[in-house]
C-alpha cells in the first residue's frame, strides 16, 4: 500500500472560516454579559456564521462574525464573536478534536 496517499498530507488549509472550525477566542471586549476572565484563550467550535465579507473586501467570503460554542461545566455558552477576535486552530489537534480524540479543557 506504499502507492496510498492520504488526502489530508497533499490538502491545503482552506483559508475561510467556516461553521464546524475549531477556534480560540484571544480578545473579548464586546460582550458585558460574560466575564471576559472565564472565556479568554478558551477553544470552542464554531456553529454558525453570522456575517461574511463581500465581494469587494481583502478577504472576500471570509466570516466577519461567527457563533462559537465554548464548553462548560453542564452546558455549552454560545457567543458571537468577531473574527479579529479569535484565532483558528489547524493542524493534527484540530483534526483529533474533531474526531472526539481529544478532550476539551471546560472553562469552569
Amino acid at each position: 500500500m506504499n502507492n496510498v496517499i492520504d488526502i489530508n498530507d497533499v490538502r491545503g488549509v482552506d483559508p475561510i472560516l467556516r461553521k464546524g472550525d475549531v477556534v480560540r477566542i484571544t480578545e473579548f471586549p464586546w460582550d458585558p454579559s460574560f466575564d471576559e476572565a472565564q472565556l479568554m484563550g478558551c477553544t470552542g467550535i464554531v456553529t454558525e456564521v453570522l456575517k461574511r465579507y463581500g465581494e469587494d473586501a481583502e478577504a472576500p467570503g471570509q466570516a466577519a462574525c461567527v457563533v462559537v460554542a465554548v464548553p462548560g461545566e453542564e452546558y455549552w455558552d454560545e457567543v458571537d464573536v468577531p473574527l479579529n477576535a479569535l484565532r483558528r486552530i489547524i493542524g493534527l489537534d484540530s483534526k483529533a478534536l474533531r474526531l472526539g480524540d481529544v478532550e476539551i479543557t471546560s472553562r469552569v
